[in-house]
């Protein structure tokens, strides 16, 4: 029971991560062509997701962070008269893909690796992880700012596909099912529920592991 948890675990985290990468594959006279997105370019061999100490974990933890930061940073830094599809929606939705394959591979290994020290670790690593997710992502009212300035502004009358449009739809109404157009102090609670309801999931996730251990 306890091999195949792992398995069945392992097979989702790996099959999320392949869809991460974005590797669209063509049949052309036999010959197969990979064509790899930008926002994939650190993660073009799968085995390199994956850490293999705890300092590793730690590296990537951090790197992540920093990273999503600037990122996330450089969007709400932008003179709202110069927000396009580009610097605003592709600029989000490239670093939240990078930060999610980053995260998942780390999420994997805390269910099947061998070594009880990788568990421990990655177990600890997710729980920054999401609560970094929170800060950055579901909870930054800076971020739902800026995003929905350029969705009530320049997106407007900017040349967009009927898909592009339809993501930015869908991208305000999770901003707002997440309470980011609500006053502060109900945002303050929903951060606390949020990071609760984060650490009881990572704590159920656990329990089939102890169980079976």
């Amino acid at each position: 029971m306890k091999m195949s948890y792992r398995i069945s675990a392992l097979l989702c985290g790996v099959t999320f991560l392949a869809i991460c990468l974005g590797f669209t594959m063509k049949q052309n006279n036999k010959v197969i062509h990979a064509d790899i997105t930008d926002y994939t370019k650190d993660l073009i061999r799968v085995t390199q997701l994956f850490p293999s100490t705890a300092s590793e974990i730690n590296k990537r933890v951090a790197y992540i962070k920093n990273r999503a930061q600037q990122e996330i940073d450089a969007i709400i830094a932008i003179p709202g008269e110069k927000r396009t599809f580009e610097n605003t929606a592709r600029a989000l939705d490239t670093i939240n893909t990078i930060f999610g394959s980053h995260a998942h591979a780390i999420f994997v290994l805390k269910e099947v690796h061998p070594s009880n020290e990788i568990r421990e670790a990655s177990l600890k690593a997710s729980q920054e992880i999401n609560t970094i997710s929170i800060e950055l992502f579901a909870q930054n009212v800076e971020l739902y700012n800026a995003f929905k300035e350029y969705v009530e502004g320049n997106a407007r009358t900017e040349s967009l596909t009927q898909e592009q449009r339809y993501y930015l739809n869908e991208a305000m109404d999770d901003f707002e099912k997440s309470g980011l157009h609500l006053p502060e102090a109900t945002r303050n609670t929903i951060k606390k529920l949020l990071k609760e309801l984060s650490d009881l999931s990572l704590e159920f996730q656990q329990l089939p592991l102890r169980v079976s251990s």
